[in-house]
């Protein structure tokens, strides 16, 4: 599975930009080659924490479960 971004390399501009040519800079490109990460991981590519990409998890998935709940 290829993401919209395959064969083109995105800029810092882009939205799913993230430093690594070897997937078009694009994250969503690096998700479907590599499959799931480690917060470690993540942190690596994003130049972040592995304690920041948790409050940044933590924080979305407050976000999804308040707009759940709103919908039912």
């Amino acid at each position: 599975m290829t993401c919209k971004h395959s064969g083109v390399i995105l800029t810092e501009k882009d939205r799913h930009f993230v430093n690594e040519k070897k997937y078009n800079n694009c994250v969503l490109c690096l998700v479907n080659a590599r499959g799931p990460m480690t917060q470690e991981e993540i942190g690596e590519y994003l130049g972040l924490s592995k304690m920041r990409i948790s409050q940044i998890e933590k924080r979305a998935l407050e976000k999804f479960n308040k707009r759940m709940k709103k919908n039912l």
